[in-house]
């Protein structure tokens, strides 16, 4: 191959092509062509891409790409041509390889290998300057590339920080763009806290590697290589841990993660406040570039992280502001001390960040400190916690009246319980006294697993949470005080109460408490009894009254709730199948609330008084009728009897009248016997009315009781209203003589008899029959009639 012109044709697509691996595939094709090659492969240092591998007319076999692969991993000193064999060869067909070094300005950038037939591939085919500007050209194309990326990760990341973002984000996208542009093993961030003289480690990687910090770990940063940043705010590169000069605390860390080289560079925004650690394994990969790229890019990582803390900081004011408005409210709005206190003690926990909390108050009785409540401690340990004034860490609180701490419990001289700390695994502590006016009253505590040395920002906030603890118990005094005078108030109440609830309930009369809307609120058992429903029942008065007959009442009732006013109303209405007449009395109240007005009902069954009434009425309607019946019966019985008799005596006179003149009036004797018998025929029938309309009294003597039926349809017979009527009896002949009272008997009959006639219109056919049944005797009368109506089924025993 010519140098010059073709040198730059086959080095012509290494800056035209889009990436430097499509470049360098284009340039060794055409390498691979011009030296008549089989095969070429180029590899890159240090190695950002892989090992580029071409074959002459077609793709190169798997495992020949792996043996040229193979070849470039062992670095050559100039350019060398040996014979070998290949995959897929034999050894009396050796391949001659050609190999030689890629430099660019007296640096390494890589190496080229080509295989070809032995003698047509030599030394020559490369001309001596082709390896360099080859070199050359691939580093120029790669310092393009990386100056890309760079730019496009810094892009990234300042595009990331111009949105909302969280800190883990910021930090995936800081090690993604490290990653591209540097090679390492680990990458982790360093943050410190100026005040506790410690810094915080996060590692970047996609999970925690072996020996990392669990999160939250404070490390002191006196005697590491993060001190040495902080200090002369530059960064700083250990080629070997083994040999450089390294503090001992951060080459143990390192070290024994198995890395061997390690690069810090500062965060700062004016003042360092962490640093950026890269390890490696390999002794001396890190170099001055690469600590000059994570300085760029270290820069809009730091402006994140500033910002982060500022939000950090702001929500962990609200946080702070939030727990004392949560203190507050608890203080507020319950009289419940216990769950109080545990909402401060959890606020406290919540805002310091700290393991445990405890108060503890003072012992009237004792004068000691007893532990009153913890999150932690089991309630059987609780109560044996005690201190007296100036003992321990709280009791000293407590008597001086001002907060104090301890960064390590377990190397202080005043822990009280030091068994207590180390088996709890509680190492820092901080007190803050409880103060009401002039005196301290208790102490709450919070306790972390670590050594820690709390802020006086911490304290202050602790403070807060001791004034809102303090108030807390000072309520719960003032409500014990006031607790036995409303216990006192409320017994008496309550006994009132269940007085009049008694009284509600044992009265014989109904008593509803409905609301503006006609709802039952309350309802005593005797108006549970009269309404037919339960005895807890609410709701609408309407469901238990009848919509037609129940409509009345309830327009009543609106009317007097809209007035104000009491009064009453009769109805009658058919309750549980029951005809039922009910007199309802009703009683506003106005309520001085604003639950609104009530009113008290009163609920009478007042049935059985108007039956009494209607039966007395009745009574002497039928006392007036049966004497009017009787002055008529007795007048009748002696225009009867002087006919009976005129009849009588005209017959006996037919005895002295000549025969031949009696024969001229044959029918004469005839129709005087039909007038005499008529005429007793009458005095029968009156007899009989003066007998029915008599007082039955109340004597009950053996009576035949088909005579009384018999009696009681021969009577029927004599009405011309039920002329059209037949009345046929199935009366038992055998049936023995029963002492009752007659006339009552008979009027129960004459009634029952009289009614069925009524209800067939005075047509169709009665049937009264009498049996034994059941160690009984029945009277049975059937008719032809439609029968009891349901409304009127349940009204058959009144008088009207």
């Amino acid at each position: 191959m010519k140098s010059g012109q073709a040198s730059r044709e086959l080095l012509a697509p290494i800056s035209a092509a889009p990436s430097v691996t499509e470049g360098l595939r284009e340039a060794l094709r055409r390498l691979v062509a011009v030296t008549g090659s089989t095969a070429g492969v180029v590899a890159l240092l240090p190695q950002d891409h892989a090992p580029i591998v071409v074959a002459r007319g077609s793709s190169a076999p798997l495992p020949l790409r792996r043996w040229l692969t193979d070849v470039t991993a062992s670095p050559v000193r100039g350019t060398r041509l040996t014979r070998v064999v290949p995959p897929g060869s034999s050894r009396s067909r050796p391949a001659a390889l050609l190999r030689a070094p890629l430099d660019a300005g007296g640096r390494r950038v890589g190496e080229l290998a080509l295989l070809g037939r032995v003698g047509k591939l030599t030394a020559a085919a490369l001309p001596a300057s082709f390896p360099r500007e080859l070199g050359a050209a691939i580093d120029r194309r790669c310092d393009l590339e990386r100056l890309a990326r760079r730019a496009e990760v810094v892009n990234g990341l300042m595009t990331l920080l111009a949105s909302p973002h969280t800190l883990e984000e910021v930090f995936a996208a800081f090690a993604d763009g490290v990653a591209r542009l540097v090679r390492f093993d680990a990458i982790s961030v360093a943050l410190l806290d100026a005040e506790r003289g410690a810094f915080e480690s996060f590692d970047l990687a996609a999970g925690p590697l072996p020996g990392s910090p669990a999160p939250g770990t404070w490390t002191p940063l006196e005697g590491t290589l993060l001190e040495r940043v902080v200090a002369t705010g530059a960064p700083v590169r250990i080629d070997d841990l083994e040999h450089d000069d390294t503090p001992e605390a951060s080459r143990r860390v390192f070290a024994d993660r198995g890395y061997r080289a390690l690069t810090l560079v500062p965060l700062s925004s004016g003042t360092v406040f962490g640093a950026v650690a890269l390890a490696t394994t390999r002794p001396g990969a890190l170099r001055d570039a690469d600590l000059e790229v994570v300085a760029e890019i270290t820069r809009p990582l730091a402006l994140g992280i500033e910002r982060w803390r500022l939000a950090d900081e702001s929500r962990r004011r609200a946080r702070e502001t939030h727990a004392l408005l949560e203190a507050g409210r608890a203080v507020t709005a319950s009289l419940d001390v216990g769950r109080t206190i545990r909402v401060l003690l959890e606020e406290a926990r919540g805002v310091l960040g700290v393991d445990s909390c405890g108060l503890l108050t003072i012992d009237p009785g004792t004068d000691e400190l007893v532990m009153a409540a913890s999150l932690d401690v089991p309630a059987a340990l609780v109560s044996t916690i005690r201190l007296r004034l100036g003992e321990g860490i709280t009791g000293l609180a407590v008597q001086q009246r001002r907060p104090m701490q301890s960064p390590d419990l377990w190397a202080d001289a005043r822990v009280m319980y030091p068994h207590l700390a180390r088996g709890s695994g509680f190492r820092s502590m901080l007190v803050a006294p409880l103060i009401r006016g002039e005196h301290a009253i208790g102490a709450i505590s919070v306790l972390r697993h670590d050594v820690h040395e709390f802020s006086a920002h911490e304290e202050e906030l602790l403070v807060a949470l001791a004034s809102q603890a303090a108030i807390a118990l000072e309520h719960a005094r003032l409500y014990t005080e006031l607790e036995g005078m409303v216990a006192d108030r409320t017994r008496e109440l309550d006994a009132q109460k269940r007085f009049v609830e008694v009284v509600l309930e044992t009265m014989p009369i109904g008593v509803l408490v409905l609301d503006g809307h006609l709802n039952v609120v309350r309802i005593n058992r005797a108006g549970a009894r009269a309404l037919a429903c339960a005895s807890d029942a609410h709701g609408p008065l309407a469901q238990f009254l009848p919509h037609d007959t129940g409509a009345p009442v309830l327009e009543f009732l609106g009317a007097a709730f809209n007035s104000r006013r009491g009064g009453s109303v009769e109805g009658e209405m058919i309750i549980a199948g029951d005809a039922k007449i009910f007199r309802f009395t009703v009683a506003p109240v106005v309520v001085s609330s604003d639950r609104g007005a009530y009113a008290v009902v009163l609920v009478e069954d007042i049935t059985s008084a108007k039956g009494l009434e209607r039966q007395m009425l009745l009574t002497e309607r039928l006392t007036t009728a049966g004497r009017l019946a009787a002055g008529v019966a007795h007048e009748l019985n002696n225009p009867l009897a002087t006919i009976a008799g005129c009849a009588e005596s005209l017959q006996g006179q037919l005895g002295s009248v000549d025969q031949r003149a009696l024969a001229e009036h044959a029918d004469f004797r005839h129709y005087l016997g039909l007038i005499e018998e008529e005429a007793y025929r009458c005095k029968e029938i009156t007899g009989s009315l003066l007998q029915f309309v008599r007082d039955p009294g109340s004597r009950r003597e053996p009576t035949d009781l088909n005579a009384v039926v018999l009696k009681a349809v021969e009577l029927l017979a004599h009405q011309s209203r039920f002329a059209a009527s037949r009345v046929t009896t199935d009366l038992d002949p055998a049936l023995p003589p029963l002492a009752v009272n007659e006339g009552q008997l008979r009027q129960v009959c004459l009634g029952l008899a009289s009614n069925a006639l009524e209800a067939m219109e005075g047509r169709g056919m009665l049937t009264i029959r009498s049996r034994r049944a059941h160690g009984s005797i029945e009277i049975e009368l059937e008719d032809e009639g439609p029968g009891i109506s349901e409304e009127n089924l349940a009204r058959i025993f009144h008088p009207f």
